[in-house]
């Protein structure tokens, strides 16, 4: 218990830097010069650039700008039309009379800065602005009604020194002098006493670390805060879960006490004196816990599983040095891994192809044809249709240039290694005809490969989904099953001997492409290949396919997917926010929706609905930490706020109610559907809509499917995303179907798609534009969509919706069986899985339990749905274990599926960071249950507890490992914590 104990000290040293740090007394600040700065309010870099401006003369622009910045009324006027803006900046002309309509006006010219068809000369906006000005202003943007009770009504809520006072007498002010005013405006109040600052903190244009920490918003803290106070108050130590929910849930409060300045009020106060006392409590109780007797030294089971460590297996190979060679009939590439033969002495062959790990050919009876393909209309064309023109070898490798001579396509193909196991297979196909040519590349092109002597042992790995191993018959061809962006979100393949050593394939670096795995077991032999859709290729132009590493391996399928992540480390460099840490559940709301009976949103006002909501979650299963709302919208494709649920200011209450409970508040929008009397789609004649080879709509009803690279769409759909986060505090937005390629063509031309099936490359850009976008307006907008997205993509979004353990989607071996494995989770931690664990039950869609465990397994969170069994007992169980080791199940030390001695049971395994933790998890799928199970011996000291039954573990050390009293009945799942002490 001295890790909990060191964690307190440390965040009470941080309470007590920002105290001595900040002194003051009834609420004020005594550093207002540089109060604004620290709060990240000024527009300055440095606070030396700050301090070096303090001369300067303030605009009525900067004024009117600084007044709708920190008196919150950033988001009531985002939502403004330019129609709207421009008439309201024209009124606003008129100074000799203050209008009603100031307040808005003020914000307005600030907002948008519209200063063309002349109102520039009205507005003045570079003019420098006198004292009466700044009152009029603020007292205006405060609600001070200025008209009714002149300028002087500003000092109703702001109390400021006798030297601000003579300042604001003058002609003009000076920067030193509005901001440190600014700084006294934040720790004024409203006339209905509501705080500047909670308005600010509300409207997430400024955070609370920022605000608690200048001795602003003490009451919103005190409030926050008792949220956190019900959780400690609630929380006995009574097992490991509770135990390590309270070592959790006190790290949270003391990191949110170590917001809190000093001097930010009683109730503030009062409530981290409450907070403490209940910390306090649960820190002796966990001392207890943890020193309390395990139970008695358990009697060692010969039936227990022995669990080992996943490493990638060494090669046996010592020697590795490549050659070249090229005589008059034949080309070989060779090294201590592989020796590759090209026979060219009537056109060009694969001859051979000998790995070296397998100590084995691969190339068999039937694999002639075995490189490159090209289809062209009903035509077929391999290498042996194709005329050699040219073959060399090289120091790194081979080319070869070949002709389809009766559409003049030159095809040039390489082959290039080192002393590696990798080689990179290249292709480019040259159009030097007189017309275009609509044409299927296929390259490389393995046919009939064989690793292992038998079918039964001979596995792969396929990247459908989760994730597929197997030594089973299957077929993954086009179109949707085997395309990059479908489902193949990770491009590895890999055919391997279950004796160990294979062969795997990787497309490289080609990300916004649309291609196929192709894959196809049969038997002993599998077919390999990389494909893609028909693209048009131009008089004159080429295509250059994806290079594609094709890699001998040693081990099983754990080492392909090793070399896939040595690929990923040369490119993908993650955007990390940390908004939704500490999250495992969101709960959808439906207002209006035909198809879900739970509507639990409806109504004039859903805000009134929501706590009760919280609560009842809250004691049903342990409840949820993000909120998310369907239909707030009022028409698909415009995300317009709904005037039947209060509009705007309706969704901003339930956000703050969100936000208030400890809650994250989620929007939702759709990404590639939009209605005919969407705004966009009137204003583009329904060009934004794809359409197929024969110029029809692939819907034609009341809506209609959007191509998402058309930037006239794209441009639309950014614009609504971020109006909804300028207008509204959301934490996330959820983009429907993004993720998805979606297998519908489009051929219009003035789209400009790199193929007719538009998607990829416009997710692409569309999340690249997003994260910048959202990042103007605040940091840690997380967005998302249905489906887990290409590796590529997956370096921007920040979670996914995930169906990758659901049985009622996955059918990729013949039966509806719940998967095992969703790799996913293990190559991407930075994305969020939220798990869909769905199947259509009646008018219901329910939740699988076996899919939940399936979800728990992998460490991923859920999207909650009604519970087939009403097992909530279930649910509370993998939430509270998931939430508690947080640290470990979103670490970046995961590892999936270590071996095992008894076939059908899983084990997966999560580190922390600090490698002071780790969590296995298992899956039985063996038929019967397991008692015993034995873990790799960890080092160090180390306490053993069982999660899922919430109990120490006494282990027993023997030859093989730790043994640990564990069941695990058949289709069911555990886990187990090995903690450093």
């Amino acid at each position: 218990m001295k890790k909990i104990t060191a964690i307190v000290v440390a965040m009470l040293l941080i309470v007590i830097s920002l105290c001595t740090t900040l002194t003051g007394c009834k609420g004020e600040t005594t550093d207002m010069k540089t109060l604004m700065y620290r709060l990240g309010l000024t527009e300055y870099e440095s606070l030396e650039k700050y301090e070096a401006d303090a001369e300067r003369l303030i605009t009525r622009e900067e004024v009117f700008d600084y007044a709708v910045r920190i008196s919150g009324l950033v988001m009531e006027t985002a939502g403004l039309s330019e129609k709207e803006l421009k008439y309201d900046l024209v009124y606003y002309a008129d100074s000799d009379e203050i209008s009603e309509k100031y307040k808005r006006n003020v914000s307005i010219a600030a907002k948008k800065r519209l200063t063309d068809d002349g109102n520039a000369d009205n507005l003045f906006p570079t003019a420098s602005a006198s004292g009466k000005d700044v009152k009029f202003t603020f007292a205006a943007a405060l609600g001070f009604k200025p008209e009714e009770n002149g300028e002087n009504s500003f000092f109703k809520g702001v109390k400021l020194p006798s030297s601000l006072k003579s300042a604001l007498k003058k002609e003009t002010v000076s920067a030193a002098d509005f901001l440190e005013i600014c700084g006294y405006v934040l720790n004024g109040k409203f006339q209905s006493g509501e705080a500047v600052a909670d308005k600010l903190v509300y409207q997430k244009v400024i955070t609370e670390k920022a605000a608690y920490g200048n001795g602003l918003a003490g009451n919103l803290f005190a409030k926050r805060l008792s949220v956190k106070i019900e959780k400690l108050t609630a929380t006995k130590v009574d097992g490991i879960n509770n135990c390590l929910t309270a070592i959790s849930i006190c790290e949270d409060a003391n990191e949110y006490i170590s917001y809190a300045a000093s001097y930010i009020g009683k109730a503030a106060k009062s409530a981290i004196s409450k907070a403490n006392k209940q910390i306090k409590r649960l820190e002796s109780e966990c001392e207890t816990f943890f020193g309390k007797a395990l139970p008695e030294t358990p009697t060692v089971k010969q039936t227990a599983v022995t669990v080992g460590d996943k490493v990638a297996v060494a090669s046996k190979i010592t020697s590795s040095e490549f050659t070249a060679v090229k005589t008059d009939t034949e080309i070989t590439l060779k090294n201590g891994f592989y020796t590759i033969v090209f026979g060219i002495e009537n056109g060009i062959t694969l001859k051979s192809f000998y790995n070296a790990e397998t100590a084995s050919e691969m190339l068999t009876e039937d694999s002639a044809g075995s490189l490159v393909k090209v289809e062209i209309g009903n035509q077929t064309f391999t290498e042996k249709e194709m005329k050699l023109i040219e073959a060399s070898a090289a120091e790194n490798g081979m080319k070869a240039t070949l002709s389809i001579e009766e559409f003049n396509l030159l095809v040039k193909i390489s082959v290039t290694g080192d002393s590696s196991e990798k080689l990179v297979f290249s292709l480019e196909i040259e159009n030097g005809g007189s017309g275009d040519v609509e044409l299927i590349p296929t390259f490389p092109n393995f046919k009939a490969l064989k690793v292992a002597p038998t079918a039964s042992e001979s596995y792969y790995l396929y990247p459908k989904n989760g994730g597929v191993i197997s030594n089973k018959n299957i077929k993954f061809s086009a179109h949707n099953d085997a395309l990059y962006g479908a489902g193949v979100t990770f491009p590895v393949m890999s055919f391997y001997s279950e004796n160990g050593g294979g062969i795997y394939m990787i497309p490289l670096y080609q990300f916004t492409t649309a291609k196929f795995l192709y894959f196809q077991k049969t038997g002993d032999t599998a077919d390999m290949s990389i494909s893609y859709y028909e693209r048009k290729i131009k008089q004159g132009e080429s295509f250059k396919a994806a290079d594609v590493e094709v890699g001998i391996h040693a081990g099983d399928w754990y080492n392909a997917l090793t070399a896939y992540k040595n690929y990923l480390s040369t490119w993908y460099e993650p955007i990390v926010i940390d908004t939704l840490d500490g999250t495992v559940t969101l709960e959808t709301a439906y207002s209006t929706m035909p198809s879900v009976p739970l509507r639990i949103l409806s109504g004039a006002q859903p805000s009134k609905k929501v706590l009760s909501l919280f609560k009842e979650a809250d004691a049903l299963y342990g409840g949820y930490e993000i909120f998310h709302w369907f239909d707030w919208w009022n028409n698909l494709g415009d995300y317009n706020f709904s005037t039947t649920y209060g509009g705007v200011s309706e969704v901003r209450n339930i956000a703050n109610i969100a936000h208030d409970n400890g809650k994250l508040m989620s929007l939702y929008t759709e990404s590639v559907l939009a209605n005919d009397t969407s705004e966009i789609v009137i204003a583009t004649n329904k060009d934004v809509y794809r359409r197929d080879k024969n110029g029809n709509l692939h819907c034609n009803l009341y809506y209609d499917v959007t191509c998402i690279d058309y930037m006239l769409w794209q441009d639309h759909y950014v614009d609504r995303l971020t109006n909804i986060a300028k207008q509204v505090p959301v934490d996330m937005i959820y983009m429907d179907q993004f993720g998805n390629h979606n297998d519908l063509c489009c051929y219009v031309e003035g789209h400009n798609h790199s193929d007719a099936y538009s998607g990829l490359e416009g997710q692409t850009e569309l999340a690249i534009r997003l994260r910048k976008e959202y990042d103007k307006i605040r940091e840690g907008i997380a967005y998302g969509g249905e489906y887990p997205v290409t590796d590529y993509i997956s370096q921007y979004v920040n979670y996914v919706f995930t169906y990758n353990c659901c049985k009622w989607y996955i059918n990729t071996t013949g039966k509806r069986i719940t998967p095992g494995i969703d790799l996913y989770t293990f190559l991407f931690p930075n994305v969020m899985l939220y798990s869909l664990n769905l199947y259509p039950g009646g008018e219901a869609v329910l939740e699988s339990n076996a899919d939940l465990i399936c979800s728990f397994f992998n460490g991923a969170g859920r999207n909650n749905l009604v519970n087939e069994s009403e097992n909530y007992a279930l649910i509370r169980k993998c939430s509270e274990i998931l939430l508690a080791n947080d640290d470990c199940f979103r670490s970046n030390n995961k590892t999936p599926l270590l071996n095992t001695d008894k076939e059908g049971f899983m084990v997966n395994k999560f580190v922390n960071e600090e490698d002071t933790k780790t969590v296995y998890t298992f899956l039985n799928r063996s038929g019967e249950k397991v008692e015993g199970i034995v873990l790799p011996k960890a080092e160090g000291d180390c306490l053993y507890y069982d999660l899922w039954n919430n109990r120490p573990l006494n282990p027993v050390e023997t030859e093989n490992g730790v043994y640990l009293d564990v069941t695990v009945l058949n289709n069911d799942t555990g886990a187990v914590a090995v903690i450093v002490k």
